[in-house]
């Protein structure tokens, strides 16, 4: 039998005003465009831990009744359904409603609906996935209470969020129960480099901001630390090489909301933690297990949600031996290359009063180029618009042989104008000279030999630029910097 509340005072979330909100222009033209609908909606929203996702959510419907339940981080379904309605009691100003009978999510949901069953709500479902313990049964009694009472009232918007998107994709956007029932799906993603500077408010060089973004990323969360005046290498350090840092225990946060069970998410994560890629192959051997079974759908969450990602030579197949596996989160890749090994030594408090020594400056900077190289593939958009061949359709992609022992192409553009455009990545403090050059020739050749009916267009991405002497000369068709690679 359902309870009346209608008698209740009731206490929505109250979200913190936002004086200025950056980014996320399509995101809030989506949720504005659910609100104004004037239909019953589901929104499903999903993204790695501390992306901003719940920032976003409060922001758009902060003045529109949110109401906002959070599953447990450890807890079984009993314990997420009285958890689920201990936060309804509070909302409601009315203890007794911890007390009621929930032998089912049905029946949980059937006490909200009595509660919101008029008036203008958004119900805001936070880690989706812990509420759930990572199971259907939720879901699929969701679809029962949304088909025959939710959905009569046009004001009420669901906002069903998670930190799992291997979770959030498979259990929910493709789930048969809410086929069609979905309004709208956002998978919110990192701020781009130029929502980082702006985010930052402060005033930093160009080659620091990019040290920044390459080995923390676009996180939100993570960014607030670096506000402060110190130099960013100074504030990395000291989040990741002190056992209190605000960075140190963040893997396994990322970890524990994104799987139900880590133990081997990590061990594959740890595999790929040097510079080094690995075909499936390469990594079964190292973790000693087989490539089939559960190893093929670990792989497959830990790329659904974003922390690995594949490389290939712009040439291969997708189910080549030459395909390979590498972190694709920053901070991560950041974290299993550097903290991951001086972990005991971390606990042991031995960099707390000088946490910069913990990091190699030199094997830093190196690593940064390879990062460097990684950001460059992942954003060839902005390289093809500086280039100005936006507009021509184009694979791209590295290139290289079976062993990748000799010459290898950083980056490959095969444009449909039969323009091959060559890159060659310098990641360094200061201007590139001849040697540049001469590196990109032998990359030329290979390119050549192997796509003989392109002509060759040779550019450097140098993040310090090149000499006088190289930029005034004819070695390269282009010259692209930092600063070029920045949005105008």
């Amino acid at each position: 039998m359902l309870i009346l509340w209608h008698h209740l005072v009731m206490k929505t979330y109250q979200s913190k005003e936002v004086a200025s909100f950056i980014g996320r222009t399509e995101e809030i033209k989506v949720l504005n465009e659910v609100s104004a609908s004037g239909e019953a909606s589901i929104v499903v929203a999903y993204g790695r831990r501390r992306v901003g996702k719940t920032t976003l959510i409060e922001h758009v419907y902060r003045k529109r009744n949110l109401l906002k339940f959070e599953g447990l981080e450890v807890g079984d379904a009993k314990k997420q359904r009285q958890h689920f309605l201990d936060q309804l009691a509070d909302y409601s100003e009315d203890p007794k409603i911890s007390r009621l009978e929930a032998r089912t999510w049905k029946d949980v949901f059937l006490y909200l609906y009595d509660f919101v069953k008029k008036g203008t709500w958004t119900i805001f479902f936070e880690e989706l996935q812990w509420m759930s313990c990572y199971d259907s049964e939720l879901i699929s009694e969701f679809k029962f209470v949304w088909d025959n009472y939710f959905q009569k009232n046009g004001k009420i918007i669901f906002v069903l969020c998670g930190s799992s998107p291997s979770f959030m994709i498979q259990s929910v956007v493709l789930s048969k129960a809410l086929y069609n029932r979905s309004q709208r799906n956002i998978h919110l993603q990192p701020f781009t480099i130029e929502e980082t500077k702006t985010f930052l408010k402060r005033s930093i060089t160009t080659m620091e901001l990019f040290d920044l973004y390459l080995s923390v990323g676009g996180i939100p969360e993570y960014l607030k630390y670096f506000r402060k005046s110190d130099s960013c290498f100074l504030r990395l350090t000291k989040a990741t090489f002190i056992k209190d840092g605000e960075l140190f225990p963040e893997v396994d946060k990322i970890l524990a909301s994104s799987f139900s069970k880590e133990e081997r998410y990590f061990d594959i994560l740890k595999s790929l933690g040097s510079n080094k890629y690995k075909t499936r192959e390469e990594l079964a051997k190292s973790l000693k297990i087989k490539t089939g079974g559960n190893f093929s759908k670990q792989l497959f969450d830990l790329e659904q949600t974003g922390l690995i990602a594949k490389r290939q030579p712009i040439d291969a197949k997708e189910k080549s031996k030459l395909v390979k596996y590498e972190i694709a989160d920053p901070f991560l890749q950041f974290y299993f290359k550097f903290v991951l090994s001086k972990k005991q030594d971390i606990l042991l408090g031995r960099y707390n009063k000088n946490p910069s020594v913990g990091l190699d400056l030199n094997k830093y900077r190196q690593w940064l180029g390879y990062s460097f190289e990684r950001w460059c593939r992942y954003n060839h958009f902005k390289i093809g618009d500086k280039l100005g061949f936006s507009s021509v359709d184009y694979k791209v992609g590295p290139y290289f042989k079976r062993d990748e022992k000799g010459t290898q192409v950083d980056l490959l553009f095969l444009r449909k104008d039969r323009v091959a455009t060559v890159c060659e990545i310098k990641y360094t403090v200061n201007p590139v000279g001849i040697d540049a050059y001469h590196d990109l020739e032998q990359r030329v050749l290979l390119v050549q030999k192997e796509f003989h009916q392109y002509s060759i267009q040779k550019v450097l991405i140098s993040a310090s630029g090149a000499e006088k002497k190289i930029k005034n000369g004819a070695y390269f068709d282009s010259i692209l910097t930092l600063e070029d690679l920045l949005e105008n």
